[in-house]
C-alpha cells in the first residue's frame, strides 16, 4: 500500500481526474469477500424480483392510458430501506409501467438500480467507510489528513438498467450549491468505488471524461449558451439534468469506461463528467460508493434534515466521530428556514403530482357542474378534434377517444367514419393531435374533415414542428427542450432519442443510442424523418399504437401537401392568433406550446 500513491500517482490523479487501483492493492481478496457477503446480505438478488407477468391481482386501471397496469412495474419504489429505480428501454413506451408486451415483465428488477443509501449502513460497512487503508488513501490524494465522510451508497446494477444514455453530470452540486466561483477554486470531494463484481464494458460501467475538471469554466460558459442560462452560475448539472453530450465542447478528451476486476478501487474527482451507463449483460453489477471531502472545505456538507433519527444512529456506529459529524451530527436541528422553503417545495410537489386524484371518482359530477353548455350537440356548427376529456364549448363539439367522459368519443386510430352527415360545420380544429396518428390515417383524417365541413369552412390544424426540433438539435440549443428536458422517464432517453420519440413512438427503441446516432449522420432530416415514417407504417399491433404515442411527424409543407391531396382549394400558413375563422381567434384556441408549434389552415 505505501507503493501505490508515489508522486506519479499522484500527479496522474491530478491530471486526469481519477486514479484506477488494480485490485488486492489496497483492499486484500479476504477483505473484498466479506464486503460482498454483507453486500448480498443487503441488497436482494435478481433472482428474488422473479414474478409472474401481468398477474391478475395485481392489475389496476389507469384513467390516463385506459388501459390495465401491473401495480409492481415502477420506475422507483423502496423496500427493506432500499431505494430501486429506473426505467428499462422498453419500459418507456409505456412511461414506465411495464412493457406493451405483458408477457416480458416477469421481473420487478429489470431495469432498476438498487440502492442502500448511508443512512441504513450496518457496522460491517462503516468499519470499511472509516477503514484505515480508505483513510490513508485519501490523505495520500488531497495532502490532508482531516477528512469528512458525506454520503456513500451500495449499489446494484440490475440487467436492463439504462443508466444516464449519452448523458453526463458532476456530483459537486449534491453537496452544496455551487457558484462559479467555488468550482473553480479547485475544491472538489473525492467519490471512492470499490468493485464488488468484475465490471466490463457489458454491465454498466462508469463512464467518465479524463481531464474534463479542467476545463470547468469553459465547459460552464459552453453550456450557458446552449441553456440560455448566466455562465455566472453552475450550468453542469448533477444526475439526472440531461447534460447531454452533444452538447458539450468538442475537443474534450474521448470518453472512456472504467472497468475492472472484483476488488479494483477507482478514487474519483466530484467535478469530472461522468455517467453511469447501461448493462447490457445477464449479470448484476456490485459496487460500494463513498464520498468525502477535506474537512477544512465547509463548504462541503450535506444536511439530512428530514431522517435525523438515522442520521444519529448511523453517527453512533463510528469509532471516528470527527469524520461524520459534519454532515450526519446535529442533522436533526434545521433552522427555522430549512422548514418553510421545504414545506413550500413539498406542498407543490404533491399538489402538481396529485390534484387529479380526488376528482377521479367525481368525472361526471366534475362535467356536469364545471363544463355544462347549453347548447345540443347538433346546434353547435364547430368541431374540435382531439379536444381532450373535460373540454367543453357553447359552439363547438369536443370529440376525443374517451368513451366515458367526452362529449363525443371516436378512436381516430381505427379510422372511424366521423359520427357527422356531410357538410355539417362551419370550422374544425385540432391542436396537438394528427401527431399521434399514423401519416395513412391522417390522410383519412382529412378526408373525413373536408366531408364534414360546409362550402368555404375552415379547418384549422396546430402541431409540433418538427423541423425546429431538428434545427435546435444541430444548434445545441438545450433550452427549446426545457419543456421535457429532465422530466418523467424522458430522463433515460438520449438527446436523439427524445426527439425520435415524438414522432415514431412505436419503433424507436427498436434502435440503440448509436443506431440512432449514425441514422442521422448518414442522412438528410427529411430522409432521416421518412425513414422512421416507414418504419411506423408497418406496425399493426395495436400494443404499440395507443392513442397516446407519437406516430407521425410534420411540417408545414408536408401538411399541407396533405391538405391539397384531400380535396381543400386553398391552404394558408398563420399565426398563433391569426385565423380565416374569428371563432378560433379566441382564448380556448392556440394555447398548446406555442412556441413548439406551426398553425395552418385549409379552405374548402
Amino acid at each position: 500500500m505505501n507503493n501505490i500513491f508515489t508522486s506519479k500517482k499522484i500527479k496522474e490523479f491530478n491530471d486526469q481526474g481519477y486514479l484506477k487501483i488494480s485490485e488486492n492493492s489496497i483492499f486484500d481478496q479476504n477483505e473484498i469477500i466479506d464486503l460482498i457477503k454483507v453486500f448480498d446480505e443487503l441488497i436482494p438478488n435478481y433472482k428474488d424480483g422473479e414474478i409472474i407477468p401481468f398477474d391478475k391481482k395485481y392489475r389496476y386501471f389507469n384513467p390516463d392510458y385506459h388501459q390495465e397496469f401491473d401495480s409492481r412495474i415502477k420506475t422507483h419504489f423502496v423496500r427493506n430501506n432500499i431505494g430501486f429505480y429506473g426505467c428499462a428501454r422498453r419500459h418507456s413506451y409505456l412511461r414506465g409501467n411495464g412493457s406493451a408486451l405483458r408477457e416480458l415483465d416477469d421481473n420487478i428488477f429489470f431495469g432498476k438500480r438498487a440502492v442502500l443509501i448511508d443512512r441504513f449502513f450496518p457496522q460491517k460497512i462503516v468499519n470499511f467507510v472509516e477503514s484505515k487503508k480508505i483513510i490513508r488513501s485519501l490523505s495520500e490524494l488531497y495532502s490532508e489528513d482531516k477528512l469528512s465522510f458525506h454520503n456513500g451508497s451500495l449499489a446494484a446494477v440490475f440487467p436492463g438498467c439504462l443508466g444516464e444514455p449519452k448523458q453526463f453530470h458532476i456530483d459537486t452540486p449534491g453537496f452544496n450549491k455551487p457558484s462559479t466561483n467555488l468550482l473553480s477554486k479547485e475544491k472538489f470531494l473525492i467519490n471512492v468505488f470499490v468493485f464488488l463484481t468484475d465490471i466490463t464494458d457489458k454491465n454498466a460501467p462508469m463512464r467518465i471524461i479524463p481531464e474534463s475538471h479542467k476545463h470547468y469554466r469553459k465547459i460552464n460558459d459552453y453550456l450557458s449558451t446552449s441553456f440560455k442560462k448566466s455562465n455566472k452560475i453552475n450550468n453542469i448539472p448533477q444526475a439526472s439534468g440531461n447534460l447531454w453530450e452533444e452538447l458539450l465542447p468538442e475537443n474534450l478528451q474521448k470518453p472512456i469506461n472504467l472497468v475492472g476486476k472484483k476488488g479494483t478501487v477507482i478514487f474519483m474527482r466530484s467535478d469530472i463528467l461522468h455517467a453511469s451507463t447501461e448493462n447490457y449483460s445477464k449479470s448484476t453489477r456490485k459496487v460500494m460508493i463513498l464520498n468525502y471531502s477535506k474537512r477544512s472545505d465547509d463548504e462541503f456538507c450535506k444536511k439530512i434534515y428530514h431522517d435525523p433519527k438515522n442520521c444519529r444512529k448511523l453517527y453512533s456506529l463510528f469509532s471516528d466521530k470527527s469524520l461524520v459529524k459534519k454532515t450526519f451530527y446535529g442533522s436533526g436541528h434545521p433552522p427555522i428556514k430549512y422548514y418553510l422553503s421545504n414545506y413550500k417545495r413539498d406542498a407543490m410537489n404533491f399538489v402538481r403530482k396529485n390534484w387529479r386524484t380526488p376528482f377521479r371518482p367525481l368525472k361526471k359530477l366534475f362535467l356536469i357542474i364545471f363544463n355544462k353548455t347549453n347548447k345540443e350537440i347538433n346546434d353547435k356548427e364547430y368541431l374540435n378534434i382531439g379536444s381532450g376529456t373535460f373540454w367543453r364549448d357553447e359552439n363547438v363539439v369536443g370529440l376525443d377517444y374517451d368513451p366515458d367522459y367526452a362529449e363525443v368519443s371516436v378512436n381516430l386510430n381505427n379510422k372511424s367514419k366521423l359520427p357527422f352527415k356531410d357538410s355539417r360545420f362551419k370550422g374544425i380544429y385540432s391542436s396537438h393531435c394528427l401527431e399521434h396518428l399514423k401519416e395513412d390515417t391522417v390522410a383519412w383524417w382529412l378526408k373525413e374533415s373536408y366531408r364534414t365541413l360546409k362550402a368555404k369552412g375552415v379547418l384549422r390544424v396546430t402541431v409540433p414542428d418538427i423541423k425546429a426540433y431538428l434545427d435546435a438539435y444541430d444548434a445545441k440549443d438545450a433550452s427549446y427542450f426545457d419543456w421535457i428536458r429532465g422530466s418523467s422517464t424522458y430522463t433515460f432517453d438520449s438527446w436523439l432519442r427524445l426527439i425520435v420519440r415524438a414522432f415514431a413512438e412505436p419503433v424507436v427503441d427498436d434502435f440503440s443510442d448509436q443506431e440512432l446516432e449514425d441514422l442521422y449522420h448518414k442522412f438528410n432530416h427529411k430522409q432521416f424523418l421518412d425513414f422512421f415514417s416507414k418504419k411506423v407504417k408497418l406496425v399493426t399491433d395495436d400494443r404499440f399504437l395507443i392513442p397516446g404515442c407519437h406516430k407521425s411527424w410534420w411540417s408545414a409543407e408536408k401538411m399541407g401537401e396533405f391538405m391539397k391531396k384531400a380535396g381543400f382549394r386553398k391552404v394558408l400558413i398563420k399565426s398563433r392568433r391569426d385565423s380565416e375563422s374569428q371563432i378560433f381567434r379566441g382564448n380556448k384556441f392556440n394555447n398548446t406550446r406555442p412556441n413548439m408549434s406551426f398553425y395552418i389552415e385549409a379552405i374548402k
